[in-house]
């Protein structure tokens, strides 16, 4: 008789860096291995899907038992070396943008929160330096709990300036990242002709944004896959060379094809999705990039509130008066772009964003 046995986890040593101490750790199970590009502009497939299952690695913690969770198990044995569970390894990521970080950011934000515990970095040594270097610039150490002492809110390196990660919930939040965004603005204008009024219509725009997803995202009536902290996370930067700022807005919420589908619309959105949505979709979201194209449509609701979707259409007008930019919103599954050369493109995907990233760029 021949036994079978279930093959053995294959066990790494690995440096791991807490917020007062390095030690090593002994890994259980192979690292997960990302894409060396994580880009949702350049190489969207392979990074959805590395984040979906990357963030699926947290869906072990128990959320009746919160506050129980660890990042890492101490050893039971004497001088032993303490474990953690599979890990993915940033070394091998070359180039990561700046929605993906703040995507990462976020997520860890979420997770350091529920369980009160700052987790461990591993193997930073090994980083692709640019990797390391956006992570640093966009504040991705102190959001996660790492460099707390570093307060400032921007970090200018020559013609680029960049506001590092904030996050929040309500008008005292959405206020201090006004006050950056001008900021950004001002470094910008010194080789701009731009007037003030324009930049008081994008601040105007984000604002909305930012106080709709504060008012939306997270409806208590939504059953929501994972414990979320009701919180958006923005960055953006300012290039003074290319005259062009950018802004990535992102949140956990129920996104935008849920909200919006339980919207009162307008005759004209009406119209608008009965001749794009499909009766008969292929997959779950199929339907999401129309109903992203939908909120972005002027006056969507047939209500006399004075918001306008998630400020979308505010941030698509700002676009048209520059004359160039893009608006890009990936929300659940769906995909929508607009530019004013190309005009508004729609897609969907069967893998979710994990709720609604807008990236915003202008070129002034």
């Amino acid at each position: 008789h021949i036994k079978n046995k279930e093959p053995r986890l294959k066990r790494t040593l690995v440096e791991a860096r807490f917020e007062d101490r390095i030690e090593e750790v002994i890994s259980i199970g192979a690292p997960r291995i990302p894409p060396s590009c994580l880009c949702l502009e350049t190489n969207f497939d392979e990074t959805i899907q590395f984040l979906d299952e990357w963030r699926a690695g947290f869906a072990v913690l128990d959320p009746l038992n919160l506050q129980k969770q660890i990042w890492v198990q101490p050893s039971k044995k004497k001088d032993g070396l303490s474990t953690i569970g599979r890990y993915s390894d940033f070394s091998k990521i070359e180039y990561m943008s700046t929605a993906v970080a703040l995507i990462m950011t976020a997520e860890y934000d979420r997770v350091r929160t529920l369980i009160n515990s700052v987790p461990p970095v591993i193997n930073l040594k090994d980083w692709n330096k640019a990797t390391f270097t956006k992570l640093y610039e966009v504040g991705f150490f102190e959001n996660i709990g790492h460099l707390t002492d570093i307060e400032a809110d921007m970090l200018t390196q020559g013609e680029l300036k960049t506001m590092r990660i904030q996050s929040g919930k309500n008008a005292n939040d959405i206020e201090k990242v006004s006050k950056c965004i001008w900021e950004l603005s001002e470094f910008l204008e010194s080789r701009s002709n731009m007037i003030g009024e324009i930049e008081l219509v994008i601040n105007s725009a984000l604002s909305e944004a930012m106080i709709n997803v504060a008012k939306w995202a997270y409806p208590k009536e939504h059953e929501f896959l994972k414990k979320h902290i009701g919180k958006w996370w923005v960055t953006a930067s300012a290039n003074r060379e290319m005259q062009e700022m950018t802004v990535v807005i992102y949140d956990q919420g129920a996104s935008i094809p849920v909200t919006f589908a339980k919207k009162r619309w307008s005759e004209t959105v009406t119209d608008l999705l009965n001749s794009t949505l499909s009766s008969n979709p292929k997959f779950a979201f199929s339907n999401d990039g129309a109903y992203i194209l939908g909120a972005m449509n002027p006056g969507n609701s047939n209500t006399n509130q004075k918001h306008r979707g998630l400020g979308l259409p505010e941030m698509k007008d700002v676009i048209d008066l520059l004359g160039k930019g893009s608006l890009s919103i990936y929300s659940r599954g769906g995909h929508c772009n607009y530019a004013p050369d190309r005009g508004l493109e729609r897609t969907s995907h069967h893998i979710s964003i994990g709720g609604t990233l807008i990236e915003w760029k202008l070129n002034y």
